[in-house]
């Protein structure tokens, strides 16, 4: 994405928390992904746009999202398998 395409970063960072609140609530796998999509595109802001730190917050909260998915996809996956 062109610097100039980019959102404004404090609406993504919104939308993205939203995002996590409606996933933690509903578990929907594409919210999920939404979400990981948004930090994507956090990272890969300009350093001019977005703070090195503000950056590597977005950084080390794909990691957590990322175990947190994991873990969630495992859970449905042992409920799944429990309930047939």
């Amino acid at each position: 994405m062109k610097p100039d395409e980019l959102p404004d970063p404090i609406a993504l960072l919104t939308s993205a928390l939203a995002v996590m609140t409606r996933f933690i609530q509903t578990g929907c796998p594409r919210q999920g992904a939404l979400v990981r999509r948004q930090l994507d595109v956090l990272q890969s802001y300009p350093d001019h746009l977005l703070p090195p730190p503000f950056k590597a917050t977005a950084r080390r909260l794909h990691g957590d999202w990322d175990l947190m998915l994991l873990g969630s996809a495992q859970c449905n996956a042992a409920t799944s398998s429990t309930l047939q």
